[in-house]
């Protein structure tokens, strides 16, 4: 979730969390209860013979520890997997870049249910979680995320496994809401608490989903669709591609269950419209990823540019030329005339001013300076 300042992030996430946190708070009791219990049956148990009585697990449904050894050790207790909340990414970013590699690749097999190995600290041996599901849930500002997106984040295709949405910039107005806005938010927040509730109660689902003809027809047309494109694209846009052509699988599946929290299972489980919804969701995400990476190509330029600005503030009278810009960052401007371009933006831009020097004693030199009150 990219999203500016004053966009209402942190909002919309708690609202979208709250169900999960109702069911979560309900889980602890019962694991609270369940250790008194247990905590009065070794006391027992202590003064008789017999197995000494188990410790139960804990059972819950989310996490905000985002260490690979505690998600592992909760996946174990929850073979069904957890969402992970992290108030802003890049904590879970600079936890990857305080450790090594290793944590990156293990969120990468969390993404695809893939083994967790972890080699525990304080205990002895390793501890291995098949089929360890996580899903994460937070909230970045667009400048932040262009900075954390590298390009080895996205050639190993950790950054192509989040779904970005950006919603627009509006102006919040304190006003009153009127009876049928009110209503309006009651019954979606009714509806969205009642369909998680329903998810929760529902039976595991068979280790193999079929879908039905029609259902298989609509994906095959789709698929195909997907693969041609991805056949087609440069190197840059393959990996977003297939993570995308990926989630119509994934909310398929998704739709198939919530659909049969309200009404009986069917074999085939999957059905058409099933399918259908999953195809659409794929294509917002496939044209909101685009706008998303449009919106981090102007932070990363808006990132840049402040680089350069703190340069000059750097330097004897904040003052550089295009060559002294040029040697301080080569891989950006490996020429002079891309440096100049780059200051020239900026001038255009008003944060910065150019000026000639006529007193080096040679050539007059052009040279850039700060504006005043240049933020």
């Amino acid at each position: 979730f990219p999203s500016h300042d004053n966009c209402r992030k942190t909002a919309g996430l708690d609202a979208a969390k709250q169900p999960f946190e109702d069911i979560d708070e309900a889980l602890f009791q019962e694991h609270k209860a369940a250790v008194k219990e247990w905590e009065e049956e070794v006391a027992a148990w202590k003064k008789e013979d017999g197995p000494r009585p188990e410790e139960p697990t804990t059972n819950q449904f989310m996490i905000q520890d985002h260490t690979v050894e505690t998600i592992a050790i909760r996946l174990n207790d929850n073979p069904d997997g957890l969402l992970l909340t992290v108030a802003e990414l890049k904590q879970l970013f600079g936890m990857f870049e305080r450790y090594d590699s290793a944590s990156e690749d293990s969120y990468l097999e969390l993404y695809d249910g893939g083994t967790l190995k972890v080699d525990r600290v304080n205990r002895k041996g390793q501890l291995r979680v098949s089929n360890a599901l996580l899903s994460i849930t937070s909230t970045i500002q667009p400048r932040t995320l262009a900075k954390l997106i590298t390009a080895d984040r996205l050639e190993s295709g950790l950054a192509y496994r989040f779904i970005f949405a950006n919603p627009p910039r509006r102006r919040h107005l304190i006003r009153h809401k009127t009876p049928e806005e009110l209503h309006r938010v009651e019954t979606a927040k009714t509806a969205y608490k009642a369909l998680v509730e329903a998810i929760h109660l529902l039976p595991p689902l068979p280790d193999v989903i079929k879908p039905d003809p029609a259902a298989f027809a609509a994906y095959r047309e789709h698929g195909n669709h997907m693969e041609d494109r991805i056949h087609h694209a440069d190197q840059s846009e393959r990996g977003r591609l297939s993570k995308t052509n990926g989630l119509r699988d994934r909310f398929a599946l998704i739709t198939a269950v919530c659909r049969s929290a309200f009404e009986p299972r069917t074999d085939p489980f999957v059905r058409r419209q099933d399918v259908e919804a999953g195809i659409e969701f794929a294509n917002w995400v496939d044209a909101e990823s685009r706008r998303v990476a449009g919106v981090m190509v102007e932070a990363k330029t808006k990132n840049e540019d402040d680089d350069i600005v703190r340069l000059m503030m750097s330097k004897p009278n904040h003052v550089v030329t295009a060559r002294d810009l040029m040697l301080t960052d080569r891989k950006r401007f490996p020429k002079a005339e891309l440096a100049l371009e780059a200051l020239e933006a900026l001038r255009m831009q008003g944060r910065v001013e150019r000026f000639t020097d006529k007193n080096t004693g040679g050539r007059p030199v052009v040279r850039y300076r700060p504006k005043p009150n240049t933020p």
